[in-house]
């Protein structure tokens, strides 16, 4: 089997499912640095792979690919070992429905909210933005802790792919709210999700709380 490449920053939101599902299922793979501080995402070569100029993309065997939710759905079913693909079609709809979910509502909220703390510089900062994109998010959030609230992951009982794009922003978002009391379900969910040792390598490390950590850990973690 033909080792698989990534393009893309180890600590973006978008790159870190890629890499969580290819450790899950155990491939070979080799990553490289594009965007954020190592730019090269304009470059007439990673166009040629992504022409939106976003990451991540993966070329897998001579197969170009990008949209990080399309790239773990394809590395499941392409190379699936019993672990992440859903077991009935109703599974797969309900994990696809719930990848569909956080891209196409949550992200559009959980981004902005992420990079008024994260990615902006604290004197630039709009406090005002910030807690009303916060106060949507956990609106939107309240969704997603109801229905783990009577399922132990996001299909049901098993682990899956559906787990990982939500599980991702999810880690980021108690990491910068460490006393939040609410979304029990969703916390605890994120706690049986840090058991996993493919989380602990490529979701669990610092991404930087604010935009002056940001660059000197993007650079630190580069061959993370």
């Amino acid at each position: 089997m033909a080792k698989i490449t990534v393009l893309g920053r180890r600590n973006s939101n978008n790159v870190i499912p890629v890499m969580w599902t290819i450790d899950e299922l155990g491939l070979d793979y080799e990553r490289k640095n594009y965007g954020g501080t190592f730019g090269g995402t304009s470059d007439p070569e990673y166009r040629a792979i992504n022409p939106n100029g976003t990451i991540p993309a993966i070329v897998d065997n001579g197969f170009p690919l990008y949209e990080s939710n399309a790239i773990v759905r394809y590395l499941c079913m392409n190379y699936d070992n019993e672990v992440l693909m859903p077991k009935t079609k109703q599974e797969f709809a309900i994990a696809d429905q719930w990848m569909e979910w956080y891209k196409a509502t949550l992200y559009h909220v959980f981004h902005p909210w992420f990079w008024s703390i994260a990615r902006t510089k604290q004197a630039e900062q709009d406090p005002a933005k910030t807690r009303e994109l916060k106060n949507k998010l956990d609106r939107l959030l309240l969704i997603l802790d109801h229905h783990l609230s009577r399922n132990e992951y996001i299909t049901g009982n098993s682990f899956s792919m559906g787990d990982i794009p939500l599980g991702v922003a999810i880690n980021r978002y108690f990491t910068l709210n460490e006393e939040e009391q609410n979304l029990a379900a969703l916390r605890r969910w994120r706690d049986l999700l840090a058991t996993r040792a493919a989380f602990k390598k490529h979701v669990d490390f610092p991404f930087g709380r604010s935009f002056e950590e940001f660059a000197r850990l993007e650079r630190d973690g580069a061959a993370g």
